[in-house]
């Protein structure tokens, strides 16, 4: 193993075992955020002729909106601080993982293999900020013993989801096509019958499937594919409709347990259609796109209060009534006894929360990564038959992601990054596969 590879490795295996420097770092990122300015100016015209500047300054504006938008908005500085963070850690990593991968594309299943380690090395050493929130109260020095002991069932399919995945993201072309559709599915199995709120997790396992089996390990499946993008898209839609018709009669059947019957009966008072789920399921998004809405082009801030009543508009106009009056109950209770309820703009979506943090130049980032990804799909599908796992597999979690999660992967969302450029430039001939990548290709 060469010594770009160890690295490679040593990020993905440190890259969630965090410390607290005003905000959350993972140890891996301390390194990348000290050294990327200086690989950014020796990699300059590389980077430039490979096509990343867009990309990269994309994300440098988005941190200059950042900066408006915090001074705009009269941001806390720590918040301030700590929402600058993001974005250049997007940048940071790029530009370092490039340094590390353009001439060892070859070298990104070791970056793989340390990211499936990493959430099970930080059980024991420098666990997440969240997770000791959440498991030890904020203190410190606690034992690994009682998160383990108190855990969900979703901390632990975070576990296990890298560990699954890994045999068909890092070597997909040698792993049986069995496993890759087996262990999906049995993943999506455990995943909701053994959590309430794995529904999500499921729904991209599904996606990723599909795209397995259209394609399979076939060069030419892949073109047509590609040539047949939108066949492939109906595909896709339908394979997710029939999902989600045998969660909801699976779940009014009890089949995944009363807790996820419960949470079905609650997110379906107002509707079951699949927007009146979506929006009950995931209001905290939909709270924060008409947030943005309110300040399309500076945005809010980073952790913005809602002194709108952005919450309690939602619940209003488009939640159920029960949570609504529970809203105002709570908030005339404390009110009562002195106490001001004080909220933040929830966002949880990567999309929705870049612009509603950093203002218009983050809406516009992911917009260009979805165009990346659309690209990829239309025009470069095929170019890495060894990557097609890789992509069937993260691009249909990162979707999700992208409009429904908040933003945590800062190693592995960079990485995607330079895949989906990378694909285009081999196909453009703007870089070279090695030679053992290029024989194996060929064999497809």
């Amino acid at each position: 193993m060469n010594a770009s590879n160890i690295f490679l490795f040593l990020i993905g295996l440190f890259s969630m075992t965090q410390v607290r420097i005003v905000g959350a770092i993972g140890l891996s990122e301390i390194p990348i955020f000290l050294c990327a300015p200086f690989l950014f100016l020796a990699d300059f015209n590389s980077l430039r002729r490979q096509g990343f500047m867009p990309l990269l300054s994309l994300i440098l504006l988005t941190c200059l909106g950042c900066i408006v938008s915090s001074l705009h908005n009269h941001t806390y500085y720590v918040n301030a601080i700590k929402g600058f963070a993001t974005p250049y850690s997007m940048f940071a990593v790029t530009v370092v993982l490039n340094h590390l991968l353009k001439d060892n594309l070859d070298g990104m299943k070791w970056l793989l293999v340390g990211s499936a380690f990493t959430l099970i090395l930080n059980i024991f050493i420098l666990p997440m900020d969240a997770e000791v929130q959440a498991f030890a109260e904020g203190a410190t020095g606690f034992a690994a013993g009682k998160i383990i002991a108190e855990s969900s069932t979703i901390f632990w399919i975070s576990r296990i989801r890298p560990l699954i995945t890994l045999p068909i993201a890092a070597w997909y072309t040698k792993t049986p096509l069995w496993y890759s559709i087996g262990a999906l599915m049995a993943f999506v199995a455990f995943a909701l019958i053994s959590s309430s709120s794995g529904r999500s997790t499921a729904l991209w396992c599904v996606l990723a499937v599909t795209l397995i089996i259209i394609c399979r390990k076939s060069r030419a499946s892949m073109v047509a594919m590609k040539r047949h993008v939108i066949l492939a898209f109906v595909c896709v839609v339908v394979m997710a409709s029939v999902f989600s018709a045998i969660y909801k009669y699976g779940a009014q059947q009890y089949w995944f347990g009363e807790v996820a019957y419960e949470k079905y009966r609650r997110q379906s008072k107002s509707g079951s259609g699949a927007l009146r789920l979506l929006m009950s399921g995931r209001a905290e998004t939909f709270i924060g796109f008409f947030a943005c809405l309110d300040k399309p082009v500076l945005g809010h801030g980073p952790w913005a209060i809602d002194t709108k009543d952005y919450i309690e508009n939602f619940l209003r106009d488009y939640g159920d009534y029960e949570d609504y009056q529970n809203l105002v109950h709570t908030r005339v209770y404390w009110g009562s006894l002195g106490y001001s309820v004080v909220k933040v703009i929830p966002g949880h979506s990567h999309i929705v929360t870049f612009w509603l943090w950093y203002g218009i130049f983050g809406l516009l980032l992911w917009l260009y990564v979805l165009w990346l990804i659309y690209k990829f799909f239309t025009r470069y599908v095929d170019v890495i038959p060894q990557w097609f796992g890789y992509f069937a597999v993260t691009i249909s979690a990162s979707l999700w992601g992208i409009f429904f999660s908040p933003y945590s992967q800062r190693i592995l969302f960079p990485l995607l990054f330079c895949a989906l450029i990378y694909v285009r430039n081999v196909a453009n001939r703007k870089m070279n596969l090695p030679p053992e990548m290029l024989r194996e290709a060929s064999e497809y």
